[in-house]
């Protein structure tokens, strides 16, 4: 359905598909889930009055300096869990990679694993989506990649800025979007399998 909420990056078609099959799999798993409701990103923007576009200050590992970079994740949605009669909630902000992104950059204006980690430590760490998006349930991070390597490499350079471990930050492997694409059908393991974290036991979201 149009939303003047919606939210879409002017990147390449492939990306944007990867984005918007990572999303819609999540939903139609909570099709199956009488537990489960989906709460689409414009919901949440236009409740908020707000793009998902925000400034967010972090230190440059490099120069030491602070800088401010616009954050722009791919996508927004909640999960809203109904056990018992007893209603909670949880929001999402999905980072999709198909390899194409860099581990780390000499210059910060270039987006990186490393300047995620770093911008997401302050946005969703520091608290700060709490007052962009006026919620007050907890906000995760889904960062899918196309191969195990790339997600490894995230997990380490996570695990190098969080060393006693990262609760926000999860990871997941759909090879689905890789070098040779193929459409895939729904995946629904997004919902339903473990996602993996830094130094600490993976997790899975369909579980309040």
């Amino acid at each position: 359905l149009w939303s003047d909420y919606g939210h879409s990056h002017a990147g390449p078609w492939i990306h944007k598909h990867m984005v918007a099959c990572i999303t819609a799999s999540i939903e139609l798993a909570t099709l199956d889930d009488a537990n489960l409701t989906y709460i689409p990103g414009s919901a949440i923007l236009e409740r908020a009055q707000t793009s998902l576009r925000y400034a967010v200050p972090f230190k440059n590992p490099k120069t030491g300096k602070a800088e401010k970079v616009d954050l722009i994740p791919d996508a927004l949605f909640g999960l809203e869990y109904n056990i018992d009669g007893k209603k909670s909630y949880r929001f999402f902000l999905v980072e999709a990679d198909r390899a194409s992104e860099p581990s780390r950059t000499t210059k910060f204006n270039r987006k990186s694993h490393l300047r995620n980690i770093l911008q997401y430590r302050e946005y969703v760490g520091g608290g700060l989506y709490k007052d962009h998006l006026k919620l007050t349930a907890g906000l995760l991070v889904l960062n899918v990649t196309t191969s195990e390597q790339t997600m490894r490499k995230m997990i380490e350079l996570t695990g190098e800025v969080s060393p006693r471990g990262n609760t926000y930050m999860l990871f997941q492997v759909a090879g689905e979007f890789g070098r040779f694409f193929k459409p895939p059908k729904p995946m629904l393991g997004l919902a339903t399998d473990q996602w993996r974290r830094a130094e600490l036991e993976g997790i899975d979201i369909a579980t309040a």
